[in-house]
């Protein structure tokens, strides 16, 4: 059992063996070797179920089926594998159990990432507070952040990119501080980094449903935000607004959410656009078939109707890649893979939180 010390919350990851039987070996003897193999998250949850059909014993392998690759044809330098202090051996086994670690977040030379390696655009012209952010060579894990008049709002919080995040925020928005991380779910890759943020004093923003889930985190010295369907977190400060939607019946996970930012009073009229914060579900720069479901995808979109989201929203997806480029797409786009006759709804429609115009 492998114990995730490294996350502030209890997290297992167990190896069940059962289905023992008879396996032969070079002698007339036999051993029981399992059968059905299974990973347990927190005892509970089946995160693997396989069986083995055949088991060989003592198989024969050609003399050179070990040796390594000659360094004249390995694509990575030889070198003796190193534990990073910073990676816990549980981190590794759960993001690359079935390949090779490429290891810790660093450039290309081995020094370690600063503000310099953020990447920030304004997925909508005009709506100069609102930004799209990632850290790194291309954009892996992609972040809203959103300047208000007393503090930073910042979406999600990645695994080791939250202090370089912190840093160009505040040599950015001088005088100002992350205020508030609203967490799009609890999956490790958008949530490893909330304690980092709640040391520094930001307010971790979530559903009601995962409030007892993050209330351990940096030893319970954390202020909670909650929120629940019927009122959904709301901060706005006369320039600009966000908003957390989340839903019971909402897709991926049990605390899923998705944010959208907009100018205060957004209108038609005046060439306003949302901006969408759109995680695992739908991530507009790759693709239905690589890194989002259409199923999942399918069900937010009668989700978004219902809230009034408009047709022109803007889409900033959490995931891309290194041959991505960007996760900034339509909602237009996602509802024409999809086959969604999408009605003709107006930034003035979106009701999930209260008015548009306060």
């Amino acid at each position: 059992m492998s114990n995730y010390t490294s996350v502030p919350f209890s997290s297992t990851n167990a190896t069940g063996y059962s289905n023992n039987s008879q396996s032969p070996r070079t002698t007339n003897a036999t051993i029981l070797l399992p059968h059905r193999y299974q990973t347990l998250y927190n005892s509970q949850t089946i995160l693997e179920d396989f069986l083995v059909d055949h088991i060989t014993a003592n198989p024969g392998f050609p003399t050179d089926w070990f040796n390594p690759l000659p360094e004249s044809v390995s694509p990575t330098p030889r070198s003796k594998p190193a534990q990073s202090p910073d990676y816990p051996r549980s981190e590794v086994h759960e993001f690359f159990e079935t390949g090779l670690w490429a290891g810790p977040l660093t450039r290309d030379d081995g020094t370690a990432y600063n503000s310099s390696a953020v990447t920030a655009t304004h997925p909508v012209a005009g709506l100069e507070h609102v930004w799209s952010v990632y850290v790194g060579e291309y954009p892996e894990y992609v972040q809203l952040v959103v300047e208000f008049r007393d503090g930073v709002l910042v979406t999600d919080a990645p695994a080791h990119r939250s202090t370089v995040l912190m840093q160009w925020v505040e040599e950015t928005f001088v005088g100002k501080k992350v205020k508030w991380v609203v967490l799009s779910h609890h999956h490790r890759d958008h949530a490893g980094g909330v304690g980092d943020y709640a040391r520094r004093g930001a307010k971790v923003v979530v559903p009601e449903v995962a409030r007892r889930f993050y209330e351990q985190i940096n030893g319970r010295e954390v202020e909670i935000v909650g929120f629940t369907e019927d009122e959904p977190f709301v901060v706005r400060d006369g320039e600009v607004q966000y908003r957390a939607i989340w839903r019971e019946e909402g897709p991926h996970s049990r605390d899923w959410t998705y944010g959208v930012a907009m100018r205060e009073c957004a209108s038609s009229t005046g060439g306003d656009m949302a901006v969408v914060y759109m995680v695992d579900v739908i991530n507009p720069g790759s693709g239905p078939g690589t890194r989002w479901d259409l199923g999942y995808a399918r069900q937010w979109v009668d989700w978004a109707m219902a809230d009034g989201l408009p047709r022109d929203a803007v889409l900033v997806g959490s995931h891309g890649g290194s041959d991505s480029g960007d996760t900034t797409g339509t909602l237009m786009a996602a509802v024409e893979i999809m086959g969604v006759d999408y009605p003709d709804l107006k930034v003035e429609n979106f009701t999930a939180g209260g008015p548009v115009c306060a």
